[in-house]
């Protein structure tokens, strides 16, 4: 009996996990069919690139007439910890500043923001040298000296070269970012990056819902048009 109840137990663990597995690529299909609709219904173009095991799964949104794109990256297991390299990121050309680049991230949840202020001498430079590598990593920054730029009052780090200190000054207290980012965890709080390629929203995790997918691209639009009043 003991190896008959072993043999049930393992035939109920393994169904469970095939019906586990079956609902969420149940699920994945639906978001991902309610994304689809969602984008087309407004004219844009929707566009999946299915992953493998070594490239993740992507998805990629575009205005009709290429003024921005959205694409959406699913990564895959890797690495000892299975960690997935998984991001979002809406860019366009529009609102370029003619040097340099800025970033404006989320507050940091160990509080870098707001101790940064009060470390002086040899141990703020290491600090700020630190923020700085693992925020142009996160975030795909070129490789340009970027310094932390004070903020008072404001929930967020700032970092810029010297010539674009004020490149993301309009949008530091925008309602629309600061409704994103209000009560989500930090990986899914919006980041802007302003330089010579454009402006780009950057998340540090996929995209999963259709209105996820909405807020962004208007987040995109209206900080874009805020930036640059005069674009087409």
């Amino acid at each position: 009996m003991g190896d008959l109840g072993l043999l049930v137990a393992l035939f109920l663990f393994c169904g469970l996990g095939i019906v586990l597995i079956y609902w969420g690529v149940k699920r994945g299909n639906s978001h991902m069919s309610q994304i689809r609709k969602a984008v087309e219904s407004r004219g844009d173009v929707f566009e999946l690139l299915p992953g493998s095991y070594s490239k993740g799964l992507e998805i990629h949104i575009r205005a009709s007439d290429g003024a921005w794109n959205l694409t959406i990256h699913q990564g895959q297991p890797s690495g000892p910890s299975k960690s997935r390299p998984s991001w979002s990121e809406w860019s366009t050309p529009y609102a370029a500043v003619s040097s340099g680049a800025a970033m404006w991230a989320p507050k940091s949840e160990v509080g870098f923001g707001t101790k940064f202020g009060a470390i002086n001498g040899p141990v703020q430079s290491f600090v700020s040298n630190a923020l700085r590598r693992g925020l142009t990593r996160a975030l795909d920054l070129p490789h340009q000296k970027m310094d932390v730029i004070p903020t008072p009052g404001r929930a967020g780090i700032l970092l810029a070269t010297s010539d674009a200190k004020q490149a993301l000054d309009n949008v530091l207290d925008h309602p629309q970012l600061l409704a994103l980012r209000q009560g989500r965890r930090l990986s899914r709080q919006p980041s802007v990056v302003r330089d010579v390629n454009g402006l780009r929203i950057r998340l540090q995790t996929p995209l999963n819902t259709a209105q996820d997918v909405l807020d962004v691209i208007d987040l995109g639009l209206t900080l874009s048009q805020t930036l640059d009043p005069h674009q087409t």
